[in-house]
């Protein structure tokens, strides 16, 4: 015999029942969501029948988190520094490299900083180009 849903993997009908246990291929993919909805806890986008019955068996197993999602907001920590992402191709980064270290500079980032602090001050921005070469 296989387990119920929501049951721990293993464990049997009890006797005398008259319904056999329930095996999530035998179930349609709103049925799947509702489990879903009880087994993990929280509603679901999903109509893949795949992902839905991995995910609960995923669940039974401890595997995943269950319960109602995080959220993700600001952090009432304040943030100092961001990131910008910047996107080249490979052969303009290692060009870059060659120039920096030819330069005598410590990283890409402080060529960076280098660059678009003489562009900002070519374009009468001499505060903000301070602040960026630091």
């Amino acid at each position: 015999m296989g387990s119920k849903l929501g049951e721990p993997e293993g464990s049997l009908e009890p006797e005398g029942s008259l319904e056999p246990p329930t095996r999530l291929r035998d179930l349609s993919v709103d049925q799947l969501r509702a489990c879903y909805v009880e087994v993990i806890g929280r509603e679901t986008q999903s109509h893949d029948r795949r992902y839905l019955m991995w995910k609960l068996r995923q669940a039974e197993q401890g595997r995943v988190p269950t319960g109602p999602a995080a959220h993700r907001g600001a952090s009432s920590i304040p943030v100092e520094h961001k990131v910008l992402p910047l996107r080249m191709p490979v052969a303009t980064v290692e060009a870059l490299d060659g120039v920096w270290q030819r330069q005598g500079l410590k990283s890409r980032m402080e060529l960076f900083r280098v660059a678009l602090g003489h562009y900002l001050a070519s374009c009468d921005e001499g505060e903000v180009a301070r602040l960026v070469r630091g």
